[in-house]
C-alpha cells in the first residue's frame, strides 16, 4: 500500500484483438494476476470479436488503464503491434460507493435485458 494512491475502482469493457481460444484464456489469466485487476466475464459481441468485463480497482486514470491493458495484449500477441486498439468503456451502472441492491439491473442482469452497452451507442442505448 502507498499513500495518496487513486483508488477508483471500474468496471470496463475491453474490446480484445486477439482471437484464439489460447490466446483468449491467456490474456485474461495475464489480466487476473495483475494485481487490482480481475476478468469477471468474456463475451461475444455480435461476431465482431470477444469482450472482456473487467474489474479494475486504480481506475482514476482511464486512458492510462486502457493502454496498459493493450500494451499487455500486444506484448503477448506481437502481431497486433500497429494495429487500431478498439475503444474500450465503462459500464456506467456500475458504482462502487453503493451497497449492493438486490433489486438493481446490472451486470450479466442487464446484459440480459438490456444488451450490452457498446461504444457509439447513446445513452441508455444498448446493443
Amino acid at each position: 500500500m502507498r499513500p495518496r494512491q487513486k483508488q477508483k475502482p471500474v468496471l470496463i469493457g475491453l474490446p480484445v484483438r486477439v482471437t484464439s481460444d489460447f490466446e483468449v484464456t491467456m490474456f485474461a489469466e495475464s489480466i487476473t494476476m495483475t494485481p487490482g485487476t480481475l476478468v469477471c466475464g468474456i463475451r461475444e459481441v455480435n461476431g465482431s470479436g470477444r469482450l472482456f468485463i473487467i474489474h479494475a480497482i486504480f481506475g482514476a486514470d482511464l486512458d492510462g488503464l486502457y493502454d496498459s491493458l493493450y500494451d499487455m495484449e500486444e506484448h503477448m500477441a506481437p502481431r497486433l503491434r500497429g494495429t487500431a486498439r478498439p475503444e474500450a468503456f465503462v459500464f456506467d451502472e456500475y458504482d462502487s460507493a453503493r451497497f449492493v441492491d438486490t433489486g438493481a439491473v446490472v451486470g450479466t442482469a442487464a446484459e440480459v435485458t438490456r444488451g450490452l452497452p457498446l461504444p457509439g451507442s447513446k445513452k441508455g442505448e444498448h446493443q
